[in-house]
Parts: structure tokens; sequence; C-alpha cells
């Protein structure tokens, strides 16, 4: 070597090595050249590039020493101990330089670049697990120590995670093919998996399967666009038709819901099964009951166990058990069938009533004498309006009376005058007995006997013998 020699701007001579010069004299012209060969690959950069592993290009000084394989380290000029590439030159032109990012520190885009050697470093030989490499020469090794399997080999391949009590976390997708399962519990008790035509969640082991929500419920949807079902946490259950609502529980029951007809349908695929509609509690479950048997098309309805309705195929209701109840102004309406060629007013059945009455008697009119009754035998049937009434009675009074029979007490109200009626009477004497015609009152709740033998034609009772029986039958129009 020629002397004088500078280095690093420090100049060396011959005579700072002669001697004993050289304890001090070499140590510093080492480190001078260290820090001046060093200084050959100092660059900066200010190409905007962000931190992480790949291809990057960086615009730096040209006429540097980087080639092919130069190991660098290119770090954020603010925080270069925290934000760097270590990286390895892939070419090097010009001012253009092209880097593989191989490991880095940090995280963002940065636009002020500091360049110097060191980075990656390539490894001749076996790097040892400790010192953070494989313990091998080649790959089949490095799997082996390391405990993980190639795509190619045929034994069984698997991510062995075992003894580690932290989450394990993905950052991208977990793709498992046709009939390739994703198998949870010590025994496969519950999988889920795909098999080129359905999708599967599918519970195999003990117990239930539970999906919870601590949120405001869960949805089964199409797409992301229509419900199909939703169940709100503390709430309704609802399930859609093509996204509307038609079927949901309340707090009382269940309300099915529609915004055109709604149907019911209960369709069984046998001709000669039946349907039924139970309604109970928790002592009989099917106490009532709404019943169709397709063997002969009749529709039953049941109270208390029992059949109380039947309406048959052809159309006719039959009451098997209790009575047809209608309400107070209420009846049947016959307005379907036929009228006469009259004037109808009502073809409203509105009442049917049967049953005893018992007549008062009085001689004239009502404030006379009220005459004693035996062997009392009153009937009356009550159609809509129309009362019919029978009556057997005899005289148990032997007061000399003279005035006329005056029968009060009917079942019901005489309607007005027009819409009354009459009816006929027999008068069983000892000799000369005494039959006529029935005169009722409108308005009224009595009647008199009209006989052509009698005085103005109203029977006296001086014609009603002490003990004998009268006939009488009497229909008229209630009011």
């Amino acid at each position: 070597m020629a002397f004088p020699v500078t280095l690093n701007g420090r100049t060396y001579t011959l005579t700072d090595f002669e001697g004993t010069n050289y304890v001090d004299g070499l140590p510093d012209a080492f480190e001078d050249f260290v820090t001046q060969a060093g200084d050959i690959y100092n660059s900066t950069s200010t190409t905007s590039n962000s931190i992480g592993t790949g291809s990057k290009t960086f615009t730096v000084e040209a006429n540097k020493p980087y080639q092919a394989g130069t190991p660098l380290r290119i770090a954020d000029a603010a925080a270069p101990s925290t934000n760097f590439l270590d990286t390895v030159v892939t070419s090097y032109s010009g001012t253009t330089l092209v880097v593989n990012s191989i490991g880095f520190g940090g995280s963002g885009t940065k636009t002020s670049w500091t360049v110097n050697i060191g980075g990656a470093k390539t490894v001749d030989g076996t790097l040892g697990l400790s010192q953070g490499g494989t313990g091998a020469t080649d790959a089949a090794g490095a799997r082996t120590n390391i405990d993980v399997y190639s795509k190619s080999e045929a034994d069984t391949r698997y991510l062995n995670i075992s003894g580690d009590s932290a989450d394990i976390s993905f950052g991208a997708n977990m793709s498992f093919g046709d009939n390739n399962k994703a198998i949870f519990g010590a025994g496969s008790d519950l999988q889920i998996y795909h098999n080129a035509s359905n999708s599967y969640v599918q519970d195999v082991g003990t117990g239930k399967l539970h999906i919870t929500s601590d949120g405001t419920g869960v949805s089964i949807d199409k797409g992301t666009s229509e419900l199909m079902a939703t169940f709100d946490t503390d709430g309704a259950v609802t399930l859609y038709y093509d996204n509307a609502s038609k079927l949901a529980t309340t707090s009382t029951g269940v309300r099915i819901q529609s915004t055109a007809d709604q149907n019911l349908d209960l369709l069984t695929t046998g001709t000669n099964a039946d349907n039924r509609i139970n309604f109970g509690d928790s002592d009989d479950a099917d106490i009532g009951r709404i019943y169709y048997q397709h063997n002969g098309n009749n529709m039953l309805f049941y109270t208390n166990a029992q059949e109380r309705v039947k309406i048959s195929g052809a159309g006719d209701v039959e009451i098997a058990n209790g009575n047809l109840v209608v309400a107070s102004g209420h009846g049947i309406d016959f307005s379907a069938t036929g009228n006469s060629s009259g004037t109808t007013d009502s073809e409203i059945l509105y009442d049917y009533e049967e049953g005893n009455w018992n007549p008062v008697v009085y001689d004239t009119n009502t404030s006379g004498h009220v005459l004693t009754l035996n062997n009392v035998i009153g009937k009356y049937k009550k159609i809509g309006n129309w009362v019919n009434c029978t009556l057997q009675v005899g005289r148990n009074d032997a007061t000399s009376l003279s005035g006329v029979i005056t029968l009060t007490n009917l079942p019901f109200t005489v309607a007005a005058q027009g819409s009354v009626t009459g009816g006929t009477f027999w008068l069983d004497k000892t000799s000369s007995d005494r039959i006529g015609v029935i005169y009722v009152v409108p308005s009224a709740d009595r009647f008199y006997l009209l006989s052509d033998h009698a005085v103005d034609n109203y029977l006296l009772m001086s014609e009603w013998q002490n003990a004998r029986p009268i006939y009488i039958q009497v229909s008229y129009n209630s009011a």
C-alpha cells in the first residue's frame, strides 16, 4: 500500500503504523475503512412506498455499487428503527432501484427514506431451530423438523395446533371442497359442509343444537335483501313468504296476516285421511275440535269432547247434541226461498216457544168476579209471532153470575187491530151444548166466546154450568 492514504476524510502515513504507533493507528484505520465502505451504499429516496413485503421500486442516487442480491435496509428517515424494509436488490439501473422486501417493521406509507447496506442476510449451510432456522438442508427435512406437510404428500394432512391457549385468527378465507367438513366435538358431533348440491349444518351428537343471540335476534334471509324468518329476542317469531310477513307469534298466541286473501290449508296425501284442529288445555288436549272427514266429506264440530254439529258432504246440517240457540231479536232467514204472490213483510223466523198457560176468567170484564176453575189444561206454541193456544177448563164456582164470559191472561199480548185472528170453542153442557167462534181483543191479553145462541152473540156466565168444561182453540198474532 502506498502512503499517504485517506480513509473517511482522515489521512494516514507510514509513521502512524511504525513502532508502537500501530496500537492507536490500526484500530482508527479499520473504523474509518468500515465507515467509508458503508457510506458507499448510503443513499436517500423520496419515492412513496408502503411498508410490507413484495417488490418495491425507489428512485435513488446514481453510481451506487448495488447489484442483484445486495442486502439493503431501507428505513423511514423519521423513525428508522421502527419503520423499515429489509430487502434484497432485484435490479439497479441509473437511479432506479428495484428490491424485494422480505421483512419489515412498522406500517404505513412513507415518502422519505434512507438506504444503506444491511437488512436480509443469506445463510449457507444449516441454521438450527434455536437460531430461527429449520435445522435441515432440504425442504423435506425442514417440513419434518417443523412438523408441517406438503400439498403433494399422500398421508393425512392437517394444521396441528395443540397446547396453545391463545386465539387463532385468519386474515383471509378458509376454503373447504365439496364434502369436506368443518368438524367440532370429540365425537365429530357438529359438522358443517357442502356436498355440491346442498349445504348442511348437521348435529350428529348428543344434546340439542342451540342457536343463541344476546343481540336483537336471529334472521334467516334470502341474500341480503329479503327476509325468510326472524326470531326477535324476547319477541315475535315471524315467517315470511316472498319477503311478506304471513305468520307471527304474539304475547297471546299466533297471528296470521296478509295484504291479500288468506288461506290456512290442511292437506293430506291419502284420500281417506282426516284433518283435525284441536283446542284444549293442560287437562285435555282435544276437548274442542274441528274435524274434517275425507271419507264422506263431512265437517264435524266438537265441544266438551262430544260431537255437536255435523255438516254433511251434501250440505245438510245436523245438531247431534244440544240446541240451536238464536239471540234475541234474530232468527232464521228464509229470504233465499221463493216468495208467494202476496206482499212479503218478513222472511225471518225469529222465535219458537211452547209451554203451559193458565187463564183468568172474569164475569163481564176484568174488574168483575173472578171465576174459580178446575181441571185446567192450557198449552201454547209460538212460532215467530204466531201463537196457537189450546185450553180445557172446568167451572168450579156455584156463584150465580150472568155477565159475559171474559177469558184473560193469554201467554202473549195480542197484536194491534188488523193482524189478529180467533178460534173455536165447545161448551160441554148437560144438554144443549154450545159451539162458536172466538173474538180476540187487539192489543190485549183477553178474548170472548161468540155464539149465535147468546145475547148479542157473547156467551154469558149463565150458559156455563158449574162443573162443566169448555174446550177452546185460539190462534193470534202476538205483538
